[in-house]
């Protein structure tokens, strides 16, 4: 016999905490929250810095001309960056917690899609030795 979740809300010193059944669960059955996504964000975002910081000395350019800048500079603005909106969506968190699992799962796919091409731009330089 399966047991089924409580779909009701709890509320916790007047903030209202999601029951499970209202949590997105991967294929896997594991319970995916805001704060997994904003840390996959920023760990994505990590990676993307070090592999953008990795194509140029692979013979590739950067278009963007922010992130075009070498070391410190780089990194305190993509850094920088990532900090005010994840600070951003963890304020927000409380209060619209669906809304800002909309907008993490939006930005975590772009990150997602961000590295893989960057990574298969890595990858095709390192097989075919040129940038096309």
């Amino acid at each position: 016999m399966k047991q089924t979740e409580p779909s009701a809300s709890i509320s916790k010193g007047g903030v209202r905490v999601k029951s499970v059944s209202e949590q997105i669960r991967s294929p896997t059955g594991v319970v995916i929250t805001n704060k997994l996504l904003l840390a996959a964000f920023v760990v994505l975002n990590v990676i993307d810095g070090i592999v953008t910081k990795s194509l140029p000395a692979a013979g590739a350019f950067e278009l963007n001309p922010i992130m075009s800048h070498t070391g410190w500079v780089f990194w305190t603005v993509k850094l920088g960056i990532t900090v005010i909106v994840t600070l951003g969506l963890l304020f927000f968190e409380p209060r619209f917690p669906r809304q800002v699992r909309r907008i993490l799962t939006g930005l975590v796919a772009g990150m997602v899609v961000i590295c893989l091409f960057n990574l298969a731009v890595l990858i095709s330089i390192c097989i075919l030795g040129e940038v096309r």
